[in-house]
């Protein structure tokens, strides 16, 4: 009863926004504003609070949206020419402070819109978002990529999670994930607090130092990708990208032809004494980079048809490899730097109509969906 009149005389002495406040355990700053988290607010809720230096004023996040948060950090992650909120809340909780980092759009005129929420592996009591930092561009993609710790995951061994910004501001799912204990089995609390962007060892790229608090260590990382093309290909050609830690980066440009358009009225091609259509396929790889070898190794996977093979379906276009029919070519080769090179097949349709066909005015027609080509690179 004691504790509880003491409790209501501080709320009406200091307000419940400013219960234990502790503003300025985190902060960063741009041209015009200082934002400064207060995890003590809302005793220990926490909230965010923005300053404008160009009229003094002061303002802050929605609290609803805000509560738990800790940390902040400011990076451009759509390089737009403004500065994006990132904001830690490591003791955020669905089980056990598993944590999250929740990520602002800088809209122009001091509005920060609410983009999404990341939670790395969302592991027991790991404390996400403890540390936020900007890298640089590590993908050399135009946008620049930010390292979020999580010292407390896998039993205070700790983890760096790597997340890439993008035009719309930042990639929710991580490219990287650096695990303390893979490191070295001594380090704890590995993610503890994390600067990059300098490129220490001069090889071109920013580098990244991890603090691991609890073993007095500082981890250097000299962080590199490669960065290769998966293109899905119907009528023309989608590209997303996988990558792998490597060192140097290396980015692989990948390319898929195909003829605009076949006559299935006209077999082109025999399967031994049965004409079918067919198709020219040919894909072309080449390389390049900062510091690379003059010469790499590469194996792919080139796919028709992948949406029925996705389905466990038979595809509609096939391979004839060796007098046999295969849905996928599977390929090793040595690629030169800065040379282009190509491999061709030749591709057999069965059919085409695999919904339905459609007799009009004297006419079959056929009803089907595109055929879907995908092209990867095999570790």
């Amino acid at each position: 009863m004691e504790s509880q009149r003491i409790l209501e005389e501080y709320k009406k002495k200091y307000g419940e926004e400013h219960g234990s406040c502790q503003a300025g355990i985190a902060g960063v700053f741009t041209e015009e504003l200082v934002v400064m988290g207060a995890p003590g607010s809302f005793y220990w809720a926490g909230t965010v609070k923005v300053l404008n230096l160009t009229d003094n004023t002061y303002f802050k996040l929605n609290d609803e949206v805000i509560m738990n948060r800790r940390y902040t950090y400011l990076v451009d992650l759509n390089a737009d020419g403004l500065s994006d909120l990132l904001v830690g809340a490591p003791m955020f909780s669905e089980i056990r402070d598993e944590g999250q980092v929740t990520v602002y759009i800088n809209r122009g005129n001091g509005a920060l819109e609410e983009q999404l929420a990341l939670s790395g592996d969302g592991a027991y009591n790991a404390h996400f978002g403890e540390s936020i930092a900007s890298l640089g561009d590590l993908d050399e993609d135009g946008f620049p990529d930010v390292a979020v710790g999580a010292p407390k995951e896998d039993d205070f061994s700790g983890a760096v999670y790597i997340y890439h910004g993008d035009a719309n501001g930042i990639v929710p799912q991580y490219s990287m994930k650096l695990s303390g204990r893979k490191i070295s089995p001594v380090l704890r609390m590995f993610g503890q607090s994390i600067s990059g962007g300098i490129d220490m060892d001069g090889n071109g790229y920013p580098d990244v130092t991890v603090g691991a608090f609890m073993s007095d260590s500082v981890v250097l990382l000299s962080l590199s990708v490669i960065r290769v093309p998966i293109c899905l290909v119907t009528l023309g050609t989608l590209c997303g990208i996988i990558e792998h830690k490597a060192r140097p980066v290396i980015t692989v440009d990948v390319a898929i032809f195909l003829p605009a358009s076949i006559n299935i009225t006209a077999p082109q091609c025999h399967d031994g004494q049965q004409p079918v259509n067919c198709l020219n396929v040919t894909v072309c790889f080449s390389f390049h980079g900062k510091h690379v070898p003059g010469e790499i190794g590469l194996h792919y996977v080139l796919t028709a048809d992948v949406a029925k093979k996705e389905k466990s379906q038979l595809p509609r276009v096939y391979f004839v490899l060796l007098g046999e029919s295969v849905g996928q070519v599977s390929e090793r080769l040595q690629l030169v730097h800065l040379e282009e090179t190509c491999h061709h097949y030749v591709a057999h349709v069965k059919a085409l109509c695999d919904v339905a066909s459609v007799y009009l005015s004297g006419l079959t027609f056929c009803i089907t969906s595109p055929v879907a080509w995908a092209l990867v690179k095999v570790n």
